[in-house]
């Protein structure tokens, strides 16, 4: 619901379910092209120190996948079905040494991979009790920072302007609280607030350089 909101879809999902055993068979090959080595506890490691890294496990001695596997099954498949030259993956500063693990490890297993894959990193948010954590329930979420920010602007305006008029609109189009109510309804349909062609708006305004910020519509103009 909140990508819906801010108007952010996906074109493609990948789960780990459809992917780590694309990442087992590419284990099993670069075994045998001697890529990865098998210990005597059954585990599979390859050795990336003449990368700077170090000795990463790949799969487990039972057998089973770690995330390294999946994500090795996934770059293959992301290539393979989308035809793409290179793939870029953005996300956190926390996986940088993950994700040089997963570069070295493709362009061993096929030097086509080499330079084919780049990380754009962002910086983590800090809390005054330290890191958000989803384990620990210490985490702050995106439809509360913009409950937050609709709550402000509309303050100002109704401070600046307490004669405009406020039209009420569909509850779906308004805060997070009544779009979590409408979501248990199977006839729930969400607008889309940078595709969707909603009528001209009337209400109040909040002005953002060449853009407006409709307040009781929760959308940009």
């Amino acid at each position: 619901i909140t990508y819906h909101r801010i108007g952010s879809d996906f074109d493609k999902t990948y789960y780990e379910s459809d992917t780590y055993l694309l990442g087992k068979k590419a284990v099993e090959e670069g075994l045998a092209k001697k890529v990865f080595v098998q210990k005597e506890d059954g585990s599979v490691w390859i050795d990336l120190r003449e990368d700077g890294l170090d000795e990463k496990l790949v799969l487990r001695g039972d057998g089973t996948s770690v995330y390294i596997t999946q994500d090795i099954g996934t770059a293959d498949l992301k290539f393979q079905q989308h035809g793409v030259d290179q793939s870029i993956y953005v996300v956190g500063n926390e996986q940088l040494l993950h994700f040089k693990q997963i570069f070295a490890v493709l362009a061993k297993l096929d030097p086509w991979f080499q330079g084919r894959m780049a990380h754009t990193p962002f910086g983590m948010i800090q809390l005054p009790d330290g890191k958000m954590s989803t384990r620990k329930g210490n985490v702050i979420f995106l439809e509360e920072v913009l409950d937050e920010a609709v709550t402000r602007v509309t303050a100002i305006i109704e401070e600046k302007n307490p004669t405009l008029s406020l039209p009420c609109l569909p509850s779906v189009l308004r805060c997070s609280s009544s779009l979590g109510k409408a979501a248990s309804s199977s006839t729930l349909s969400i607008p889309v607030p940078a595709r969707a062609k909603l009528p001209p708006c009337r209400c109040a305004t909040a002005s953002m350089g060449t853009r407006s910020y409709c307040v009781q519509s929760r959308r940009i103009l």
